[in-house]
């Protein structure tokens, strides 16, 4: 693809000192996602070649931060990954020197803010939910959709320990799915999709990139058949 484009924005993320990196300087990346955090939370990997030391040193603290944005050169570019990172590597590569940045969305706020409140009786799970989100400072509300977000907590819903914790006991009691992507977080049913619009959804065949064959993957193989863990996914690759 011609003049590809990319910008990648470090930086730490309480004083906000950030330093952006784009082309000629090289860098890999992958995406993991998954339609369910139950399962496996979205994750990122970038691979920066030859990063200067005073750009090293913005990922020393605790949690900085990471925004990917790809696109084309004097077009659009879109924010394709986005969150903490979580651990920071550096490898020697040949003459190269290849510094590795493992990214979780929303990680601090699931993993770190601890949730202490009582929903009253007669709201809806879809009430609770947003009562758990606007805690989470950090995180956005997205989609919440599907049928069993608007079921009723006849006994009110007490809700304690980490945001990560009370979310997926909420999901497992009500059977619903959630994710966090982009530090937006989306609920829907265990066995439904955040939009039902299909027609919406990109088309990926080789004229818009895509490279080799998509492949089934399974995950969780020796769980009960109808576990809402038990998912299969897609893995492909694709030219940006």
């Amino acid at each position: 693809q011609i003049n590809r484009w990319f910008e990648l924005t470090i930086g730490d993320g309480i004083t906000f000192e950030a330093v952006i990196i784009t082309p000629p300087m090289c860098l890999n990346f992958s995406v993991d996602k998954s339609s369910s955090a139950l399962r496996k939370q979205n994750t990122g990997e970038i691979e920066i070649y030859n990063l200067p030391e005073e750009s090293l040193k913005l990922l020393q603290g605790d949690y900085p931060v990471a925004f990917l944005k790809v696109g084309y050169q004097n077009g659009d570019i879109i924010t394709f990954l986005k969150g903490e990172v979580v651990s920071v590597s550096t490898r020697k590569q040949g003459p190269d020197k290849v510094t590795q940045l493992l990214l979780g969305s929303g990680y601090v706020e699931l993993n770190h803010k601890t949730i202490s409140k009582v929903v009253p009786e007669g709201k809806s799970v879809k009430e609770v939910i947003q009562a758990l989100q606007t805690e989470m400072t950090g995180i956005s509300k997205g989609v919440f959709s599907g049928f069993n977000i608007n079921n009723k907590v006849l006994y009110g819903y007490s809700m304690s320990g980490t945001a990560r914790e009370t979310l997926d006991n909420i999901c497992r009691t009500y059977h619903l799915d959630y994710n966090i992507d982009n530090d937006i977080l989306y609920v829907h049913d265990a066995e439904g999709t955040i939009d039902e619009n299909y027609s919406l959804a990109p088309l990926i065949n080789e004229s818009s990139g895509l490279i080799d064959l998509p492949y089934e993957t399974k995950v969780n193989v020796g769980k009960a058949k109808k576990s809402i863990d038990n998912k299969g996914g897609v893995h492909f690759k694709i030219l940006l």
